[in-house]
């Protein structure tokens, strides 16, 4: 199970707090210095936990049947007794099958793949000082590199043939800018992930744990297909030239 943390960084990009792991929001953001601390200690007490856990699952173990029938009738007797304790004290015990996660992670607290995806995405942009910076929308560069950044999406997407496939990177999505617009000024790369964030394009971290960049649609994490909307880039040629 992947850790997903999310963090909260400050205007230099710097991680200052955790608001979320494993898949959970956190009520209220931890400081790294006691995230630390509670690491260590629960640590030691989880280690300590498991080995009282081992001694207890061997007696259970060795209570039970060897014989299929009767080891399958035995457990859910087990089940049942462990029940009948959790109705009469309150108390839970939570039994964990090899391959399955404790029940315990379920619930309304749990993100969607959805909501990990959002999450993922106002952190990068936090780190990448992406919610400022960028050039106005009434400069006509801004649409020229949009454009740009849209023809190489495209163009990618027609070698790989499938959305899922494209792996999109700002910096070679810069390096597209260039090419297509030689006169923009080095410097301007900072401004670019802004530019495209204001835009509708989403950040992410890939499978290959590469930070990428897309416009809002079908196969983006953080995409709602209830919704049915999509970033018009998708809608579009790359072959068309623009502005006519």
């Amino acid at each position: 199970m992947d850790p997903n943390y999310d963090w909260n960084f400050d205007e230099n990009g710097v991680p200052i707090g955790l608001i979320g792991a494993f898949g959970k929001r956190l009520p209220k953001e931890v400081r790294l210095d006691r995230m630390g601390q509670i690491n260590e200690k629960v640590s030691a007490a989880v280690e300590e936990f498991i080995q009282d856990s081992k001694k207890a699952t061997a007696k259970l173990n060795k209570a039970l049947p060897s014989d299929e029938g009767e080891r399958a009738y035995a457990k859910s007797f087990l089940y049942y007794q462990v029940h009948l304790h959790q109705e009469a004290t309150g108390e839970q015990v939570t039994f964990v099958e090899p391959g399955k996660i404790s029940d315990s992670w379920s619930g309304k607290d749990v993100m969607t793949a959805a909501e990990l995806a959002v999450s993922e995405h106002r952190s990068l942009g936090a780190k990448y000082s992406a919610y400022d910076g960028g050039l106005r929308e009434d400069d006509l560069n801004r649409a020229f590199i949009v454009n740009a950044c849209e023809n190489y999406v495209l163009q990618t997407l027609e070698k790989v043939k499938n959305r899922n496939a494209l792996r999109v990177t700002p910096l070679d999505l810069w390096n597209h800018v260039k090419v297509e617009l030689d006169y923009v000024p080095e410097g301007w790369f900072e401004m670019l992930i802004p530019i495209l964030i204001e835009d509708g394009w989403v950040l992410f971290n890939n499978d290959l744990g590469e930070t990428c960049m897309l416009p809002y649609g079908s196969n983006v994490p953080g995409y709602d297909p209830d919704l049915g909307v999509e970033h018009p880039a998708w809608a579009r040629s790359h072959s068309i030239p623009w502005p006519q």
